[in-house]
């Protein structure tokens, strides 16, 4: 069970030092061994160092996916916002309304008036 928490923990740890999938995987394989080699050492049922390993490995990879997409969506909606704030300060400068009209447009609008 151990193994597992601290499979958990090198998860977390990876994310927040914003190491790469791979060094998750690296360091899963490491903890994956020594969760089997403690097993075999302390005479464990089989099944249990079986699912200490695989549990150890499956604790770091989840951990590191569920904390970096929580992260990933904090930071995208802050990152909206942002956009959202820079496109509203730009579009009065891009679609600035004509403050003359075309002639042709002009005389539409008078037939129209007078009609």
């Amino acid at each position: 069970m151990a193994f597992i928490i601290l499979g958990a923990a090198i998860g977390a740890l990876c994310v927040f030092f914003r190491y790469p999938i791979l060094v998750t995987l690296g360091l899963g394989g490491l903890l994956a061994a020594g969760a089997g080699l403690s097993g075999i050492a302390l005479h464990i049922h089989p099944g249990l160092i079986a699912a200490q390993v695989f549990g150890s490995i499956a604790a770091s990879q989840l951990t590191y996916v569920a904390i970096g997409l929580t992260q990933h969506l904090v930071h995208s909606r802050k990152l909206t916002l942002q956009v959202q704030a820079a496109i509203a300060q730009q579009l009065p400068t891009e679609l600035e309304v004509p403050r003359s009209l075309p002639p042709e447009i002009s005389r539409l609008i008078s037939q129209l008036r007078s009609a």
